[in-house]
């Protein structure tokens, strides 16, 4: 894989405002994932955001479509991921473009480096919604009522 953007370009694109090409109206349970297909405001880049939904791990993924790299990755679970300078980042972590670890992990594909939460705005949280809500926000997604996610049988304790 050749690595078709830098450090700076990949952060220009998270942060310039998006909105949904579609209506995303879900109610999702454990097992469910989706994808929330979005364009930036000038319409001249088109990204997807992916989720996946489950009790061991909840994923949401975040993607520029012209060259197919990934942006930023949250990942919420017990897990770990393993950066190239072998530092092993545990729990919940996202990762995020970076092209030096591109380069130092020399393996023809990763381009993220991993970090612990909380980040940039993103909580250490395991709550789906207050995560794409933060997600959203990092990523400068303007929901305008066109994106609406909850979750299906959720039960309000008293």
């Amino acid at each position: 894989m050749e690595l078709l953007l830098n450090d700076s370009e990949a952060h220009r694109l998270i942060k310039i405002f998006k909105t949904t090409l579609e209506k995303h109206n879900v109610a999702i349970s454990y097992g469910d994932s989706g994808e929330i297909k979005l364009k930036s405001f000038e319409g001249k880049r088109e990204f997807i955001l992916r989720y996946r939904f489950s009790e061991a791990k909840t994923i949401f993924h975040f993607q520029d479509l012209e060259t197919n790299h990934t942006l930023f990755r949250v990942t919420l679970s017990a897990s770990f991921h393993k950066n190239s300078d072998n530092v092993k980042i545990y729990g919940n972590r996202i990762n995020v473009f970076d092209e030096s670890e591109f380069y130092a992990k020399n393996d023809g594909t990763t381009h993220c480096k991993c970090h612990s939460l909380p980040y940039e705005g993103i909580s250490d949280s395991d709550d789906f919604l207050t995560i794409f809500d933060q997600v959203c926000i990092y990523a400068s997604i303007e929901k305008q009522g066109n994106i609406n996610i909850s979750i299906a049988n959720q039960q309000t304790l008293f």
